[in-house]
């Protein structure tokens, strides 16, 4: 779900990946899924971070793969890797 104002090339994703490797996670969803609070805790997150937050995600596979799908289109984020239950998000700072 990436739209020409948050779309990123191999070497730009790369960086932030190598950024996101040393990060700790910032915020969890959990059994209740993506919630309002949690939303607006990633936001936030992603604003005083540069752009970059790292996230951890309960459930099986296809809930994170769905919970992550959920929070880009919500957010306007662009998920820059997973791995196993954590991934990253990006999200251009304004200006």
């Amino acid at each position: 779900m990436t739209d020409e104002g948050t779309s990123l090339t191999g070497r730009e994703k790369r960086t932030l990946k190598s950024l996101a490797k040393t990060m700790s996670v910032t915020v969890k969803f959990g059994r209740k899924g993506v919630t309002e609070t949690a939303l607006r805790e990633l936001s936030r997150s992603l604003d005083l971070g540069g752009g970059l937050a790292k996230v951890s995600f309960g459930g099986d596979r296809e809930l994170r793969a769905s919970m992550a799908a959920e929070v880009e289109e919500k957010l306007g984020a662009v998920c820059i890797g997973t791995v196993g239950k954590t991934a990253a998000f990006h999200r251009p700072v304004a200006k």
